[in-house]
């Protein structure tokens, strides 16, 4: 057998290795989110409520943490677009975290408030029955500033890990936290000026 034949059949065998060990990986990969998903539904609902859903957590689900943060790359810009539009409802916070992340359900909690205070109260002033949205929304603008401020390498730190990717923040995110501080900034002095003025006076600024 020539030298050639020789280096065909040894790359040959190489090729085969490979495909081996890259089939041994998947299974072993796959294993681990079989049991993952195992050790999850052994939880008892106490438990479950103490991980609050959280399936990505490093130190209990490491094979589901790996499957689905590889997936999940957030965008900094939208995530603080989000706040500044729908912060009210908590929208970056499930956007970022997950539907049970819970700063996200207390942001979402302004709503039923509103409902008891219309509800309850029916003839209460207006500005009373929208004061839960409006200090959940200045909750937001300020998240809003957090988030654009943070810089793209703790911002991937904390929510793009095993991604693979990097976020490179434009001329975009500069706009919008100049709109989030024009918008906040007055939300929250009339909000600030408008509750002073009927626990004071009785709303004799109008």
């Amino acid at each position: 057998m020539c030298w050639a034949e020789k280096a065909d059949n040894y790359s040959a065998l190489c090729r085969a290795a490979a495909s081996d060990n890259d089939n041994r990986a998947r299974n072993r990969e796959e294993s681990s989110i079989i049991a993952d998903f195992g050790r999850y539904r052994q939880l008892d609902r106490r438990e479950k409520d103490a991980l609050s859903g959280n399936l990505t957590d490093t130190a209990t689900f490491p094979a589901l943490n790996a499957l689905l943060m590889s997936n999940s790359h957030k965008n900094k810009t939208f995530a603080t677009f989000l706040a500044v539009i729908l912060g009210a409802v908590g929208a970056h916070r499930f956007y970022l975290r997950g539907a049970l992340d819970r700063l996200g359900l207390i942001h979402v909690t302004c709503l039923p408030i509103t409902g008891l205070v219309v509800g309850l109260a029916p003839d209460a002033n207006g500005f009373f029955t929208a004061l839960p949205i409006l200090v959940s929304a200045v909750a937001g603008f300020l998240q809003a500033l957090i988030l654009g401020l943070t810089s793209d390498e703790k911002f991937d730190a904390a929510f793009n890990a095993g991604t693979g990717k990097k976020s490179d923040s434009s001329w975009v995110l500069a706009v919008l936290l100049v709109v989030t501080m024009m918008i906040g900034t007055t939300t929250l002095i009339g909000t600030m000026a408008r509750l002073f003025d009927l626990l004071s006076t009785g709303g004799a600024y109008g």
